[in-house]
C-alpha cells in the first residue's frame, strides 16, 4: 500500500490497522470496528471544537465525553476507548493522572 492508498483507506468507516513488513516498503490493512475516543475535557465547547475537527477528517469515530474524574473512571470502563484525547489541566484532575490510571 503507497501513501495515496493509505490516505483514502483512514477515510473510510472502522479502524486502520497498518502492518508494515519488516524491510520494506509495503503496508496492509485491516478494517474494523469504528475508533472510540474518549475526551476528558471540562469545556463542553473545547469537546465540540476537537470533534468537529476530528468529523471533518473524514474518520468514523464514536466520542464519549467525561467532564471530570468521576466520570472519566465510568467511561474508562465502560467503554474501553481505543484513545483519550485529555484538557492537560482540569480542576482537581489532569491529563497525568489519567494517563497513570490508564497505565
Amino acid at each position: 500500500m503507497n501513501f495515496e492508498d493509505f490516505a483514502e483507506a483512514i477515510k473510510k468507516p472502522g479502524i486502520l490497522l497498518v502492518v508494515i513488513e519488516s524491510g520494506t516498503r509495503q503496508m496492509s490493512k485491516v478494517m474494523i470496528a469504528p475508533l472510540k475516543i474518549l475526551m476528558l475535557e471540562d469545556s463542553a465547547t473545547d469537546a465540540e471544537i476537537v470533534q468537529r475537527i476530528v468529523k471533518k477528517a473524514n474518520l468514523h469515530c464514536e466520542f464519549s465525553l467525561a467532564m471530570n474524574k468521576e466520570a472519566f473512571f465510568i467511561r474508562i470502563g465502560s467503554i474501553m476507548p481505543d484513545l483519550i484525547l485529555s484538557d492537560n489541566s482540569l480542576p482537581q484532575f489532569t491529563a497525568t493522572e489519567a494517563l497513570a490510571i490508564v497505565s
